[in-house]
């Protein structure tokens, strides 16, 4: 498999970074990503904060692996 300086920077297993989207939502997508060894990532642009926790707990149970928050 292939690993990079930023695989183990960002503790994934394969150099694939999921650009966070939406309006929609993204958790199933981003959970996907980690789970495949990738990095998935959520944004933030339109929703409110309580929406922002919700989903960050959602991601949260669905994945143990690292994710980052746009």
């Amino acid at each position: 498999m292939l690993s990079t300086p930023v695989c183990e920077l960002l503790s994934i297993e394969v150099p694939i970074l999921c650009a966070a989207f939406g309006p929609w939502e993204e958790v199933a997508l981003a959970a996907a990503v980690c789970e495949a060894g990738g990095l998935g990532s959520l944004g933030t642009a339109t929703r409110a904060v309580p929406e922002l926790r919700e989903q960050w707990a959602e991601l949260r149970r669905r994945t143990d692996r690292p994710f980052a928050i746009r």
